[in-house]
C-alpha cells in the first residue's frame, strides 16, 4: 500500500506512514490490527486506503487523537480530510487555503534542549520572525523596530546564527527557516523567564498602545482538577489554529504577540479565618 498521495491526500499519507512504521517494528502486524487501534472498522479502513472510502470531520478528529499528532500534523490531517470530502465548495476551498499556509509552516528550525534554553526573553522569537518578514534585517533596524537595546539585539542575533536559523550578508541577516519550533521539554528556568519577559511586554502594550490596536480580555471562573488537561489542550489547540488562520507574509502585515495565560487564582484549600 504504497500509494502516492497528492498534497490534498495528506490524511491519507499520515495514514499509510503510521501503518508501515508499526508493521517495520512487526512484520505480522495486520491493517485489522490497525484498524481496531484507531477506533474503526477494518472494512472501513481497507476501503479509505484503496481510496473508494472517505472520513468525516467527526472521524478525522478521533483518529487524529488517536495518532497522537502534533498540532501541525493534526491540523493537515483534519485540513486535508474536509478538502477531500467536504460537501460544501466553500469548505473545500477554505481548506486547500489552510493546507498551503500549513505545509509553509511544515519549514520549521527544530531546536534541541539543549540550545532551547537560551530562550529566555520574548525578543528571541520577536527578532527571528520579524528578519524572517523582512520587517528589519539589520541589528539597527531591529533594535529600532523592536524598541530593544543593542545589547539585547546583538545577543539575539549571534544565537540565531550559532543554531543557523539565520545567515548574515555583510550586515544583513535573512532567515532560512519559516518558524523556529520547541517541545514541551523546555528547561523550566528558561520557560518561566520567556512568560516573564511576554507578560512584562503585555503590560507595556496595555500602558502605551491605543485600544483600537489591541485586545485584551480576561475570565475568571471555576474549574474541575479533572478538566485542567482538557482546558491546556484546548487552549493550544486555540494558539494553533489562531495562528493558522491570521498569519500573512506580506508588506502591509505588522508583528503581533498572542498572549494567552491560565493559571489558578485561589488557595490550595480554605484556611480557617
Amino acid at each position: 500500500m504504497t500509494t502516492q498521495a497528492t498534497s490534498t491526500e495528506d490524511y491519507l499519507r499520515i495514514l499509510q506512514n503510521e501503518f508501515l512504521q508499526r508493521k517495520q517494528k512487526n512484520k505480522k502486524y495486520s491493517l485489522r490490527a490497525f484498524a481496531k487501534f484507531l477506533g474503526v472498522s477494518h472494512a472501513l479502513l481497507s476501503l479509505v486506503f484503496l481510496k473508494k472510502k472517505g472520513l468525516s470531520p467527526k472521524m478525522a478528529d478521533k483518529i487524529s487523537t488517536k495518532l497522537a499528532l502534533s498540532h501541525l500534523e493534526r491540523s493537515i490531517f483534519i485540513s486535508s480530510v474536509e478538502k477531500c470530502f467536504s460537501r460544501s465548495a466553500k469548505k473545500k476551498t477554505r481548506a486547500g487555503q489552510v493546507l498551503n499556509e500549513l505545509h509553509k509552516q511544515k519549514h520549521f528550525k527544530s531546536l534541541t534542549q539543549e540550545n532551547v534554553s537560551q530562550i529566555d526573553h520574548w525578543a528571541y522569537v520577536a527578532v527571528f520572525e520579524a528578519i524572517y518578514s523582512k520587517k528589519a534585517q539589520t541589528t539597527k533596524e531591529l533594535c529600532f523596530f523592536l524598541d530593544q537595546k543593542p545589547s539585547m539585539v546583538v545577543k539575539v542575533v549571534t544565537y540565531l546564527l550559532e543554531i543557523s536559523a539565520i545567515a548574515d550578508e555583510n550586515g544583513t541577516y535573512s532567515a532560512l527557516s519559516s518558524s523556529l519550533h520547541t517541545t514541551n521539554d523546555i528547561p523550566a528556568m528558561a520557560m518561566v523567564n520567556y512568560h516573564i519577559s511576554m507578560a512584562q511586554k503585555a503590560i507595556d502594550s496595555i500602558q502605551k498602545q491605543p485600544v483600537h490596536i489591541r485586545e485584551f480580555q480576561n475570565a475568571i471562573l471555576t474549574v474541575n482538577h479533572e478538566s485542567i488537561g482538557e482546558a491546556k489542550k484546548m487552549i493550544r489547540n486555540f494558539i494553533h489554529e489562531f495562528n493558522t488562520r491570521f498569519y500573512v507574509d506580506n508588506d502591509n502585515s505588522q508583528l503581533y504577540s498572542l498572549f494567552v495565560s491560565f493559571f489558578k487564582m485561589g488557595r490550595e484549600q480554605r484556611e480557617s479565618l
